[in-house]
């Protein structure tokens, strides 16, 4: 969801800019992610999905997401790696910047999936890799839907837990 992916943000980045007093009609003061809604937005990093409205309850897409870190970060470099199916994408740069970082990537079958809801998991690595925060299988059940048989629980543990406390 957006407001997750703006918390996120707030969370684990340095912010170069106090948030503004920014309004949207679907993100009333009493939303639990407003401030961190209007930092994003004040940096630049996420924006409206039109100018009156945030849709803090959409997904965000895969090329989405590679266009959040490409303004969050400013990366110019592209991949020389290209997808089967992001040719002339809005996104198409950002998706090889964030390639090219190692932070975002691509399928087994060359895909890049740009419209595809970029899921929990996927968010969780990404934040990990960005963070550089290693997978740890050993790291406690902090979720009890989330078994230590789950494909990348590992990942999954180490981005649900206080890194700052833990230092």
């Amino acid at each position: 969801m957006r407001s997750e992916i703006a918390s996120i943000l707030h969370r684990t980045l340095i912010s170069p800019t106090a948030a503004d007093d920014i309004r949207f009609n679907d993100v009333p003061a009493t939303n639990w992610a407003f401030k961190d809604i209007a930092l994003v937005v004040s940096n630049g990093w996420m924006e409206g999905t039109s100018r009156s409205t945030f849709s803090p309850d959409q997904e965000v897409t895969r090329a989405e997401m590679a266009q959040i870190l490409m303004n969050v970060y400013d990366w110019t470099s592209a991949s020389t790696k290209t997808f089967d199916d992001v040719s002339g994408h809005w996104a198409e740069k950002a998706i090889g910047a964030a390639a090219a970082q190692g932070v975002l990537l691509g399928y087994e079958d060359g895909s890049f999936r740009p419209d595809q809801p970029i899921s929990r998991v996927e968010t969780a690595k990404l934040f990990n890799r960005l963070t550089q925060r290693p997978a740890d299988p050993q790291l406690p059940m902090t979720w009890s839907d989330v078994p230590v048989s789950t494909p990348d629980y590992g990942e999954i543990m180490a981005a649900s837990i206080d890194h700052l406390s833990a230092e």
